[in-house]
C-alpha cells in the first residue's frame, strides 16, 4: 500500500507498507542492489550498484548499504513500513514509470521464493 510520495530538493522518498496476509514467514529480504531499480519519465535510471548509486531502501526502520539484503522476520498479520529514496532526481521529473523491488520470502530457513514488487506510473 502506497503511503506517501515526497520531494525535498533532488531527493524523492516513497513510503509504502507490506502486510503478510498469509502464513508466518521466518524472514523476508528486500534487496538494496541492482535487482531493485527504477526509471523516471525522462529515462533516468536508479539503482544501487554497477556504478550507479542513487537509491536507498529502508525496511521496518533498517537500512543497509547497497549490494545486500535487509532481512526481517515476517509473521502472519504483521504490517511493515518500507521506504525507497531516489537521489539526484532532476526537478523536471514528474513521475517514475517503473519501480521494481526484489523481495525474497522464506517459509523456513532454507525454503524461499523470489518475487518482485512492481509500481508503475507513480506521480511525484
Amino acid at each position: 500500500k502506497l503511503l506517501s510520495v515526497r520531494r525535498s530538493g533532488s531527493t524523492v522518498a516513497c513510503e509504502f507498507s507490506m502486510t503478510n496476509n498469509g502464513p508466518d514467514l521466518s524472514n523476508v529480504d528486500l534487496s538494496n542492489s541492482t535487482n531493485t531499480y527504477a526509471y523516471d519519465n525522462e529515462g533516468g535510471y536508479y539503482t544501487y550498484g554497477m556504478g550507479t548509486y542513487n537509491m536507498t531502501l529502508t525496511l521496518a526502520g533498517s537500512t543497509k548499504d547497497g549490494g545486500s539484503f535487509i532481512r526481517k522476520p515476517f509473521p502472519s498479520g504483521v504490517t511493515m513500513k518500507c521506504e525507497i529514496k531516489f537521489l539526484d532526481v532532476p526537478t523536471s521529473v514528474t513521475s517514475f514509470t517503473n519501480i521494481t523491488m526484489y523481495i525474497r520470502t522464506y517459509a523456513s530457513s532454507w525454503e524461499f521464493d523470489n518475487e518482485h514488487i512492481v509500481i508503475k506510473n507513480l506521480e511525484i
